[in-house]
């Protein structure tokens, strides 16, 4: 495009992104990946919670690779681990339902009477978005990063 300006040329890319997306069936198609038990993962992702343990989680897509968006992909990271019971001292939780994923409830606690702390959500997180809730020293966490 000789002698285009800035303008047009991002006109003709939004209005293919748009006329692409309205195309492209962006349903329940992201990836989703199998469930872990890694702890230097979520060490990575929460190092403001300390040492854990008994980790099992998964991550998916965001959205469907083929949705447009500009950026990198998201992803999404849900699971459980354990921490000590002190490091969750000290916020003030309140009643909650997580609604575990299928894949991950057979690794939560039975009966789990779950809670949930804002303050403990961001002090957790530096950045991206989180939702942690506490049953017992078993931490559900869904994390979005950004």
């Amino acid at each position: 495009m000789v002698g285009a300006s800035l303008t047009t040329v991002l006109a003709l890319c939004v209005g293919t992104a748009v006329a692409c997306d309205s195309v492209m069936d962006c349903g329940n198609t992201a990836k989703v990946g199998p469930v872990k038990d890694d702890p230097a993962r979520i060490a990575q992702l929460f190092p403001a919670v300390g040492p854990v343990t008994a980790t099992h989680w998964q991550a998916r897509e965001a959205r469907p690779a083929g949705c447009v968006d500009i950026g990198p992909m998201d992803y999404v990271y849900e699971g459980l681990f354990t921490l000590r019971p002190a490091a969750l001292d000290g916020y003030d939780w309140e009643p909650a339902d997580p609604q575990v994923l299928p894949a991950l409830s057979g690794y939560a606690p039975p009966g789990a009477t779950w809670r949930h702390s804002r303050a403990f959500d961001t002090h957790v997180v530096a950045s991206g978005a989180a939702r942690f809730y506490e049953a017992g020293g078993t931490v559900y966490f869904r994390y979005t990063s950004d």
